[in-house]
């Protein structure tokens, strides 16, 4: 692999690392990666402008490099990769970077092919699979016990989420911002500004994944001067839902700057139920 890169991208490689199926090396005292392109060629379009747009806001996302044959696109034994130039991949992005970030792109017409919200779908599939498999596994009193109780949740949130489609549809897109398919905490530059990742969705997506990653996750939450303990999901309803003149408390017990704190919850994100109240007391009726 190491002389293929060299070639299409007329590159020396002093030394080449595999990582998590990735290839790996440093030119100049930069990350470079060679990794597997697993979305659209409509996708990579759009990837790209937006990129483009990130870039001319101040934001340092990763360079996709072209190849010999002026493209984005390089082929090995049938299967397409990219060249990813990666800047500060250590670097954590924090909850209330993400919430700054997520605003500087909303969704327009140009950017239509990284929409993804059909969430109400696709667990409607998984609720149907998981129905119709009840009937060809040996009986299970635990599963028997329980299944409905999840399932009840699942159709829940398939209701949770057709009412914020419904409040907040195509046509606003300004609840339709950039994230990102997948949020692992800790959080790095690596992942987080990697363009392969870029979607448009709701604008609780980013923090919801960072949440469902970092709770009972690695240690993160101060206890005391010299010990600390993995998140809660209370820890991130008091951080989210906290009014302002709570933020020093909470500032003070997460290790964070209050005016941080404050400017994080001014827009937190609500539950459908609240984004529906909040339209009707605004007279915003039907979005």
């Amino acid at each position: 692999m190491k002389d293929l890169i060299e070639y299409y991208y007329n590159l020396v490689i002093d030394k080449l690392f595999i990582e998590d199926d990735k290839y790996h090396f440093i030119l100049n005292n930069h990350d470079f990666y060679f990794v597997y392109f697993s979305r659209t060629k409509e996708d990579l379009e759009d990837i790209l402008y937006v990129s483009n747009e990130l870039k001319q806001k101040g934001i340092n996302v990763h360079n996709i490099k072209l190849n010999i044959n002026n493209s984005y696109l390089t082929k090995v034994d049938g299967i397409d990769y990219v060249l990813l130039e990666v800047f500060n991949k250590d670097e954590i992005i924090d909850i209330f970077s993400m919430n700054k970030y997520n605003k500087k792109l909303s969704l327009n017409g140009i950017k239509s092919n990284l929409y993804r919200n059909n969430w109400a779908y696709l667990w409607s599939v998984k609720v149907d699979y998981i129905e119709s498999q009840l009937n060809e596994i040996q009986y299970d009193k635990i599963i028997d016990n329980s299944i409905d109780y999840y399932i009840g949740l699942s159709e829940n949130a398939i209701y949770y989420v057709n009412n914020v489609n419904s409040k907040y549809s195509m046509s606003s897109l300004d609840k339709i911002v950039l994230s990102r398919k997948r949020i692992i905490s800790p959080n790095y530059s690596l992942n987080y500004f990697n363009p392969l990742s870029f979607i448009f969705d709701l604008e609780v997506r980013d923090i919801a994944e960072y949440i469902k990653s970092a709770v009972n996750g690695k240690p993160m939450i101060r206890v005391d001067k010299e010990n600390m303990r993995p998140a809660k999901f209370s820890d991130f309803t008091i951080l989210l839902r906290s009014p302002k003149y709570k933020a020093g408390i909470i500032a003070k017990e997460l290790g964070v700057s209050p005016m941080e704190l404050e400017s994080a919850t001014a827009r937190a994100p609500m539950r459908p139920v609240e984004m529906e109240i909040l339209a009707n007391e605004k007279g915003g009726g039907e979005a």
